[in-house]
């Protein structure tokens, strides 16, 4: 069975565009919210208050077909948003 998350209290951030409220199941305890930035990109915040870790997932709508002049730029940067650096 699905239920509808709460929604957040009082006005997003600037530059942050709140995008509704996800369905979850029932036993769910985490809290979702689906939100967009200025620059269009989309993104998922999970709150699970039973770890002490945190995580975030964008939705980045480009892809080696969008390359342009420069052969090869969306798979470096595909590398640079999903393997991070150790710093």
């Amino acid at each position: 069975a699905l239920c509808p998350t709460t929604a957040p209290k009082g006005p997003p951030p600037l530059g942050l565009e709140r995008l509704g409220q996800p369905h979850k199941a029932l036993c769910d305890d985490r809290s979702f919210r689906l939100a967009k930035l200025a620059n269009g990109i989309r993104g998922v915040l999970v709150r699970d208050t039973s770890t002490d870790k945190a995580a975030a997932a964008l939705c980045v709508g480009v892809g080696a077909y969008a390359d342009t002049d420069i052969a090869g730029l969306a798979h470096f940067l595909e590398h640079m948003l999903f393997q991070g650096t150790e710093t």
